[in-house]
């Protein structure tokens, strides 16, 4: 965060300040193109000196001294004058509140011609996730992506935003597209040593495997990317052993789906307590959780249907009450799959009232639900 103070720092200070940065920066040093972090700099802002970090959309933003400042270094960044609105919708996206999210990143944009050089792209790419993330407006979420990553090739979203753009693509049904995008993603982001994104890039390509019925090389790709995890990378590694299980669901072979994600979860389990514990703000291991749940859930579900099994239908509604009862909404996507599953269970396990009181949630809580 920035921190005003209430004096001006002699400029040859300033300036001092800035060159270190400028001899520290990995890019200015030869390094591969990519987000990475940088130390922090001096900025001005009406005649008040800010100690702050500057990204690559600063380039035309930042001055000092009325010099224009060429910094190429990608930094994670919060901004001490971000618009009420802004913070906002990055709260309510936290929190699944996609809409409102989204009115909110809109109304951040009105009349802020000084901070656009950052809130213009920050806004751009929340209002895409959102549209992703609620998944009723894919096209929009698809245009947004592409927009933003045109508009502004060098932003510190560019990595999240190739995912989602991806993402976007798989759901739109356009799975060569997406496995293009994916592969763009992961070279790129192999190039630069960003080990995580290309993970990220592989996992998101299985998925289009996946969604493409090519449910080979999804496994494949999927088994390949869990194994190069290793135990730095375990949101990453579960999530592809989950598309290793749901191709084990679609082939018939639910007792390997079912031995898979139970393994899975026991994994994850301590991980999420510790998340939870220590750093509630980050999600992505309890959101891994709620997959395994629901896809365990889906395993038993269809072994169900295919055995008229009372047994099996008891532990597909267990994994996925996980969800409705401790989760809720705060993964929509997740939670309104478990909402539809679990009234489904309740009615082959005739109770009726108890199916009837979570459709109407579902209806309620997520009217485009299909």
């Amino acid at each position: 965060m920035h921190r005003e103070r209430s004096s001006i720092l002699p400029w040859r200070l300033v300036l001092s300040a800035l060159a270190l940065v400028l001899l520290a920066s990995p890019a200015l040093a030869g390094a591969a193109a990519g987000p990475k972090y940088n130390d922090k700099v001096i900025q001005t802002k009406d005649a008040k000196v800010i100690e702050g970090e500057v990204t690559e959309e600063s380039i035309d933003g930042i001055k000092i001294g009325g010099v224009e400042i060429n910094l190429r270094a990608v930094l994670r960044v919060e901004y001490s004058d971000a618009p009420l609105a802004f913070r906002e919708a990055e709260d309510l996206r936290k929190v699944g509140r996609y809409d409102e999210a989204g009115t909110k990143y809109q109304a951040a944009l009105s009349n802020q011609v000084a901070r656009k050089f950052w809130l213009e792209p920050a806004c751009k790419f929340g209002a895409a996730m959102c549209q992703l993330e609620e998944g009723t407006e894919i096209a929009a979420a698809e245009a947004g992506f592409k927009d933003l990553l045109k508009e502004y090739p060098k932003t510190r979203f560019r990595y999240e935003a190739m995912v989602g753009w991806g993402r976007a693509l798989t759901a739109n049904k356009k799975y060569d597209d997406a496995i293009a995008k994916f592969g763009d993603l992961a070279a790129d982001a192999s190039k630069a040593r960003e080990d995580e994104w290309a993970l990220r890039a592989y996992l998101g390509k299985s998925q289009a495997y996946l969604e493409a019925g090519r449910y080979d090389k999804a496994a494949e790709e999927a088994d390949k990317t869990a194994k190069s995890c290793g135990t730095k990378f375990t949101d990453i590694r579960v999530q592809s052993q989950v598309i290793v299980a749901t191709v084990f669901v679609r082939q018939v072979q639910y007792e390997k789906a079912i031995d898979l994600l139970r393994t899975s979860i026991r994994d994850i389990a301590g991980l999420v307590a510790n998340e939870m514990e220590k750093n509630p703000g980050d999600t992505r291991l309890r959101k891994t959780e709620a997959i395994c749940f629901n896809t365990l859930g889906m395993a038993y579900y269809k072994k169900a249907v295919k055995a008229r099994s009372q047994d099996d239908y008891r532990e597909a509604l267990l994994g996925f009450l996980w969800n409705v009862v401790l989760y809720g909404n705060q993964f929509p996507n997740e939670h309104a799959q478990a909402l539809d599953y679990a009234s489904r269970c309740f009615k082959e396990l005739k109770q009726d009232a108890r199916a009837t009181d979570l459709v109407q949630e579902l209806k309620k809580s997520y009217p485009d639900y299909k």
